[in-house]
């Protein structure tokens, strides 16, 4: 049988077994790797469960922390992840662990989308104040950050409120949002923007982002 998925391997005395001895010689073998309708999912070698894999949707955790975007600007962006071509993105959950603090600077706060619309995927959150267990971000396919304009309940609306209605269900049914280019990688960023002194002055902060895409076979 194939090994290399396994960190060890064991002689098989029969193949007319108890149930229970296969699952044991599943947690003696400690699979890394599995195949499912022909895709590899990643296994948990201690607890057995599937903990993700090439093509299945699950969240990737991706940490970045001051030091990723200490320069001496106001302003930048570094990569979180490539979506892969043809990738659909349908989540995103971003929390930070450690304040973004230090020297003058008074206000941080980070966004993600991609080169040309930074704010695309998520607008700018603050990760100036102290983290807690309450204090994150998530957006959801497939309106993401499309409904960026606040409603006002009165008995009438502004015409960007209207307007942003407009384009979150466009963006909805014209599948525009959660993809980018179907033939080739699209590098999703993570942009910062200090204020008070240059994000190179930060001594401290640490986010995560987890993000929810699906690989297209």
């Amino acid at each position: 049988m194939p090994t290399q998925n396994f960190d060890t391997t064991v002689t098989l005395p029969h193949v007319d077994c108890p149930e229970e001895s296969v699952y044991q010689l599943c947690r003696t073998l400690k699979p890394t790797a599995a195949l499912v309708d022909g895709s590899s999912l990643k296994v948990d070698p201690t607890t057995g469960q599937i903990s993700g894999g090439t093509l299945a949707p699950y969240f990737r955790k991706i940490t970045k922390t001051f030091s990723n975007l200490a320069q001496a600007t106001t302003s930048f962006d570094t990569e979180l992840f490539q979506l892969p071509a043809g990738g659909v993105i349908h989540a995103l959950k971003l929390k930070h662990s450690a304040a973004f603090t230090g020297g003058p600077i008074s206000a941080y706060t980070l966004s993600i989308g991609i080169s040309t619309n930074l704010t695309k995927y998520m607008a700018a959150k603050s990760v100036f104040g102290a983290p807690s267990g309450t204090n994150y971000s998530i957006v959801w396919a497939p309106f993401f950050n499309v409904m960026n304009v606040t409603l006002t309940f009165s008995a009438s609306y502004a015409q960007a409120e209207l307007n942003a209605f407009k384009t979150a269900y466009q963006n909805l049914f014209t599948g525009t949002i959660g993809g980018e280019d179907h033939g080739a990688a699209q590098s999703i960023r993570l942009a910062a923007v200090s204020t008070g002194g240059n994000l190179s002055v930060a001594t401290a902060g640490s986010v995560d982002v987890w993000a929810l895409y699906s690989i297209l076979q």
